[in-house]
């Protein structure tokens, strides 16, 4: 009979220890298991919508040597100095943005006294138009030149009212499965929200957050967030 209980209590132990085992080889491997039951779909509708988002941004920073007694100066041949540069150009000095025009190959800006100024063109920006007078031309160099793609205020926002007013003709081209729905959210680093409309009938919805550094439209570089939802 000992022999016999004791085979038992041998049982048991080794049962309990298997199934230990088990749940800690579980708890090891949970987040690889949650990350490949990610479903593809999903992924593949984050990726799109960030295309549709981004785009490429020049830019360039001047410095002006002498300081212009007139509060407009105009920097003679810049256009023409970049290939491709188009009209879509925001200015700002040091802390603020300021008025700028395109006239042929030059490039007009309220100065203000300033010396250095932040150029930034995209085809994600409105184009600008001021009626700056009374400007006089200033001597300039270029200080640095960058090339890089960015998340856009502007292209986020023009996406929301896509969602709002063209949802199918955007779900075709963000190639979301016809049996599937989409939404997303942009939260400011002030916490305001822009978030499409939609009715969550489903109860399976599937949604992730990812930190966000974007151009606002006034070309300054703020970061903010995008949760993304499929259901």
């Amino acid at each position: 009979m000992k022999g016999k209980k004791g085979t038992h209590v041998e049982v048991v132990l080794s049962f309990v220890l298997f199934v230990g085992a088990i749940f800690f080889i579980f708890l090891a491997f949970e987040k690889d298991i949650f990350v490949r039951q990610t479903p593809s779909s999903f992924i593949s509708f984050k990726e799109n919508l960030k295309k549709e988002i981004s785009e490429n941004l020049t830019s360039i920073t001047i410095n002006v040597p002498t300081q212009s007694s007139q509060s407009c100066i105009i920097l003679s041949n810049f256009i023409s100095s970049f290939n491709n540069l188009g009209n879509k150009i925001i200015a700002r000095d040091s802390s603020q943005k300021i008025d700028v025009d395109v006239q042929g190959n030059n490039l007009v800006l309220n100065s203000n006294g300033g010396r250095n100024f932040f150029i930034y063109s995209s085809p994600a920006f409105e184009e600008e138009s001021s009626s700056l007078t009374n400007c006089e031309e200033a001597s300039y160099s270029i200080a640095q030149v960058k090339k890089q793609k960015f998340y856009f205020e502007s292209k986020i926002l023009n996406l929301s009212s896509e969602h709002e007013n063209s949802y199918e003709q955007l779900k075709e081209k963000l190639k979301i499965p016809k049996n599937q729905n989409f939404g997303f959210s942009f939260v400011y680093s002030n916490n305001t929200v822009v978030s499409t409309k939609e009715n969550l009938l489903e109860v399976n919805v599937y949604a992730e957050e990812e930190p966000l550094i974007f151009i606002t439209k006034d070309g300054e570089v703020q970061i903010g967030k995008l949760i993304f939802r499929m259901w």
